[in-house]
């Protein structure tokens, strides 16, 4: 990993003006002792960006998804078309066993004779999204549905998209949706919203209407994993892997006690710092492939 950043104690990673994403717990999981079962991958080597939501049942089923995706990423290559797409992740999905359902939201970049092009898959209800910079309007938005890789052994929708330029690509679990309601608006005027802020600055953005809306001790809501990126930034810009979230209940409670509350780890770190530091990307449930 050349470049990027890392605030360990809230879950969150900057790779600059390129991609950026926030994992949050939560209010039940944490006082149940559950794991978080929101899962981000950030695929710079493959230009594939990814989310995945389990339940508590089985907090790990998101992880062990995107990280077989990859598996195949690096065992078979990137696929050429919609087709070939359609026909690696139906082999993940088919992996995945009944009693670990979740939910797949995934957008994967390819540079076409006039841009760029996105081919996004989705099974669930995490959402894909794709917001235009300067006018705000949504120029794509997923089918959320009940086709979970556990439940399904097959993707159930996927689109190709032709991306303008000056939009950012949106990925985002149900979770986002209790913080909107709370916070009094839409999750899509949310998304516009957040977004707005630019791909560097969004995640202490969410971090902050998290915290505000936090301080009320009668508001619940699920995990959420929200992850942005401009297409034209990250496209064919090989800079590694990380993938964040999926963390076992005996992984979260140890990030709820040692990570989460530490002044020490509340600030950006260097990824090679990260790297460096095993028991700390372990308690993040962070894992960073060269």
């Amino acid at each position: 990993m050349k470049q990027g950043k890392i605030n360990a104690a809230f879950r969150m990673v900057s790779l600059g003006e390129r991609a950026g994403a926030i994992l949050v717990t939560g209010t039940d999981k944490i006082r149940s002792g559950y794991g978080n079962g929101d899962c981000v991958m950030m695929d710079s080597d493959h230009s594939v960006f990814a989310l995945s939501d389990s339940t508590e049942r089985y907090s790990r089923a998101s992880r062990d998804f995107l990280e077989r995706l990859h598996t195949a990423l690096m065992a078979k290559g990137v696929p050429y078309n919609i087709d070939a797409w359609c026909t690696l992740v139906n082999e993940v999905y088919a992996a995945q066993d009944y009693q670990h359902k979740t939910t797949f939201s995934c957008a994967t970049l390819r540079k076409g004779t006039d841009g760029i092009i996105m081919t996004a898959l989705n099974g669930g209800d995490s959402s894909i999204a794709v917001v235009h910079g300067k006018s705000k309007a949504i120029e794509y938005m997923s089918r959320p549905d009940m086709n979970f890789a556990g439940r399904s052994t097959k993707i159930s929708h996927v689109a190709e998209v032709n991306l303008s330029h000056d939009c950012l690509v949106v990925i985002y679990s149900d979770g986002l949706a209790d913080v909107a309601r709370y916070a009094g608006t839409s999750v899509t005027e949310l998304i516009v919203d957040v977004s707005g802020k630019g791909v560097e600055e969004f995640p202490v953005y969410t971090r902050e209407i998290i915290e505000k809306i936090s301080g009320d001790p009668r508001i619940e809501y699920d995990d959420i994993a929200l992850l942005i990126f401009d297409p034209f930034a990250c496209c064919g810009k090989g800079d590694g892997v990380i993938i964040m979230g999926g963390s076992t209940p005996q992984e979260e409670m140890r990030y709820q006690k040692n990570v989460r509350p530490s002044t020490e780890w509340d600030r950006w770190m260097e990824v090679d710092e990260i790297i460096g530091n095993d028991a700390l990307a372990r308690e993040c449930s962070i894992r960073i492939i060269h």
